[in-house]
Order: C-alpha cells, then structure tokens, then sequence
C-alpha cells in the first residue's frame, strides 16, 4: 500500500540515495527499507538497507525508489527527517527523529 511517508528524506539525502540506486539498482521488488533494531548505547539502532517490500509495509514511491516502513517500526520512525552530509566531518546519514527522548553521540542510536 502506498502511504503519506512515514519517513522524510532531505534534498541531500534523496540525491544520495538516487545516486545509490542509479549504480547499484535493487532487485524487482526491492524497496529502501527503514528500520529500527534493538542495540546500540541507547537501546534502539536505525537500519538502512535494500528489501523486499512485503504487503503490509507503509510504502512511498520516490519515483526511484520505494521507501519501507514495517508497521511494526512505523511508530518509532513516524516523523523522522533523514538527511545526507558530506564532507571531511560527520559524512554519511544522520536521522533526525522527534519521538527519540535520547540519543548517543553519534546520532546512530536512541530511545523512547
């Protein structure tokens, strides 16, 4: 089912991630899947990774690219801003999520 995203991608972060997809495009099916597993310094670590989109995933088309949400990570992720920075200094995706009450230092891991 295609949704109202769960999860916002930035203008840095959409350029990124289309830069993935036009050199290693995901397989028939394949969407970019959002997700959040126990670990990390603070309880809970994001996951970025290609996979298969299943039915009951909250899906938004890029045009590119799906974006996954599974209904079970949907309200940890609900609001969430990712974006993209480059650089010498802090490259990579950062995840800016309004329902974290805590984060470690490198942003990668949270709580609620």
């Amino acid at each position: 089912m295609i949704e109202r995203s769960v999860v916002t991608l930035s203008p840095a972060a959409q350029a990124q991630v289309q830069k993935i997809v036009e050199s290693e495009p995901p397989p028939e099916g394949f969407g970019l899947r959002f997700d959040v597993v126990n670990g990390g310094c603070s309880g809970f670590n994001y996951k970025m990774d290609f996979d298969r989109a299943q039915s009951e995933d909250f899906q938004y088309n890029l045009g590119y690219v799906n974006l996954l949400v599974s209904p079970g990570a949907q309200p940890f992720l609900q609001g969430m801003v990712v974006d993209f920075k480059g650089g010498l200094h802090g490259k990579g995706f950062s995840f800016h999520n309004p329902n974290a009450m805590n984060t470690c230092s490198c942003g990668d891991s949270f709580n609620v």
